[in-house]
């Protein structure tokens, strides 16, 4: 990443902040290497970035409990289906990257690329079985 991107820079023990167009301020604040900067150190006005960064990751969905093993229910074929929201085991999987890639396509045409790359993988026998349409319908 380019250093006239960054917004924080943590290195060691070490915190430096900048707010946009600012030069780096060094931050006196000790952070231990298994805590994390953006829940140690807040300031609104001299770094927003991490606040926003914070905020932002705060509201995304984790899956701790999927199952990648050759018997997941990711992996089982399974009827395409709309969903709004991937389930906790991932058995829909396929519909819920579907959706977000249709979305996608909606906002950016130049994601028809994606779709096209991602439906040949899952059309190639991963997915799909052999004596059904091979082609991706958009």
């Amino acid at each position: 990443m380019l250093a006239r991107s960054l917004a924080a820079d943590r290195r060691k023990g070490a915190l430096k902040c900048r707010a946009e167009n600012q030069p780096w301020r060094e931050i006196e604040l000790s952070i231990a290497p298994q805590s994390s900067m953006l829940t140690e150190y807040v300031d609104p006005f001299g770094c927003p970035e991490l606040i926003l960064m914070r905020e932002s990751i705060r509201s995304w969905r984790f899956y701790d409990t999927f199952r990648a093993d050759a018997m997941a229910p990711a992996r089982r074929v399974s009827v395409g289906t709309f969903t709004p929201v991937m389930s906790n085991d991932g058995s829909d999987l396929a519909a819920a990257l579907s959706r977000k890639l249709r979305c996608a396509m909606e906002r950016d045409s130049s994601f028809h690329f994606l779709w096209l790359a991602v439906g040949s993988i899952f059309m190639n026998g991963m997915g799909c079985g052999a004596n059904e349409d091979k082609q991706l319908k958009l």
